[in-house]
């Protein structure tokens, strides 16, 4: 499974995400960027691509972010912002087993993994609910 650690980002004029669950915020003021900002969270292996990049002038929020057309991260969980209202999102079939919900943002996004998959894993074989793997 592919994963990304914890602090990694993307931004771009329009993102892709998917998630199996989505939870938008209210709408806020950014006082750093200077715009109403739409907050929403990736929950449960979440997933964010650039599908716009930025046109060369575009305000960066994180120097190191992948700012590419296909750049993505994952994550356990995945929070972020866009500056117009996401799409509403898409449920349909991910995978043979687990359906996701698809969603797609306009204006400026930005999303950053706030747990990691392997973190998210590693918290539970500490807990004792995952068997090793290193047998």
């Amino acid at each position: 499974m592919k994963s990304s650690v914890v602090g990694d980002s993307v931004e771009g004029d329009g993102l892709d995400l998917q998630c199996r669950k989505f939870t938008l915020h209210p709408p806020k003021k950014n006082k750093d960027l200077n715009l109403v900002v739409y907050p929403f969270k990736l929950s449960i292996f979440g997933y964010a691509t650039v599908k716009k990049e930025f046109s060369k002038s575009e305000t960066l929020v994180k120097e190191t972010s992948g700012r590419n057309v296909g750049d993505e991260i994952h994550g356990e969980t995945v929070g972020g912002f866009s500056a117009k209202a996401p799409s509403k999102p898409e449920v349909k079939h991910a995978t043979s087993t687990h359906k996701a919900s698809f969603i797609t943002t306009r204006g400026q996004s930005f999303a950053f993994v706030e747990i990691g998959v392997r973190d998210h894993l590693q918290s539970l074989a500490g807990q004792g609910r995952v068997e090793s793997e290193s047998k």
